[in-house]
């Protein structure tokens, strides 16, 4: 099901960040877990950096996580249909 306010989160962006503190520092700039939504509990409401809906640019957006395969290394994220 979309979680439709992801899309008031959406930034389009020229890159995802490059390491791990880079990544802190955006999502603490996007601070989902405090974005106004009724998806998922605040915590798996989180920063995402992924390909645009063509796969022509990057986005920057909150929306809830959800591993689907993963162990301690590595893990597949999707993310819902937005729109």
């Amino acid at each position: 099901m979309p979680c439709r306010q992801s899309r008031d989160t959406v930034v389009l962006v020229s890159r995802c960040p490059r390491n791990k503190i880079e990544w802190i520092t955006r999502a603490d700039i996007l601070n989902c877990s405090f974005s106004p939504q009724t998806c998922v509990v605040p915590e798996k409401f989180q920063y995402h950096c992924v390909l645009n809906e063509n796969a022509t640019g990057l986005v920057e957006v909150c929306a809830p996580f959800k591993t689907i395969h993963g162990n301690k290394h590595k893990h597949l994220i999707i993310l819902p249909k937005i729109c």
